[in-house]
């Protein structure tokens, strides 16, 4: 039958290699995280190409990057300090679950941002973009749902970065792929040339 063209996770945590999983700062979720791993994983058995986001260590597909993930980051039972973790399975934070193809960013958010606007680019069509005003629409809806940020505050924010902010790397992102699909280099220097610059009259006067 049919397969999907991709499966693609972001900000969702991953099993550990012990099975367990982990918040950022080592507590301990299993019991109320989906195990979207496995559907991940499963995914890739039927050769599904998987990508992945992730920002700190313990999200689906940051095993791929494992060793540097327990050398940099706390909670993974390596140089990272702080231990472990706080359960006591003394395995980590890190996911086992290894992706394809892996991004990796300040805040995942951006990641994803970065995936759609290069898709928007490829495909020629600015639409698949959001912009600054939707970002910020998206944000203040999830807060009146109650949905809080890492802080634990009702604030329009990600990852302790304000709604502002975020209006702004969304719309730098937008502009750049906007910018690059009406851009054409076939009138680079078209206007300087048109003026004579290059003119050997015009360089004995400089």
């Amino acid at each position: 039958g049919a397969k999907p063209a991709a499966v693609f996770s972001t900000e969702t945590a991953g099993a550990n290699i012990t099975g367990e999983y982990h918040n950022a700062v080592g507590v301990n979720m299993t019991g109320i995280e989906a195990k979207q791993d496995n559907l991940f994983s499963g995914m890739q058995k039927l050769g599904v190409p998987a990508f992945a986001v992730g920002d700190l260590g313990n999200e689906i597909g940051m095993g791929t990057i494992e060793p540097h993930i327990r050398q940099f980051i706390p909670y993974t039972g390596g140089n990272g300090t702080f231990t472990g973790c706080k359960c006591g399975c003394n395995t980590g934070i890190t996911a086992a679950t290894k992706a394809d193809f892996l991004i990796t960013a300040t805040v995942s958010d951006w990641g994803v941002y970065a995936v759609i606007a290069a898709l928007a680019y490829i495909l020629k069509d600015i639409s698949i973009m959001h912009d600054a005003e939707t970002e910020e629409m998206i944000l203040r809806e999830c807060c009146l749902s109650g949905m809080v940020d890492m802080t634990g505050s009702l604030l329009p924010a990600i990852d302790g970065f304000s709604v502002e902010i975020e209006k702004q790397i969304v719309a730098l992102m937008r502009s750049t792929v906007e910018y690059a699909l009406n851009y054409s280099s076939e009138t680079w220097f078209k206007a300087v040339l048109e003026k004579g610059f290059y003119e050997p009259a015009v360089f004995r006067n400089y």
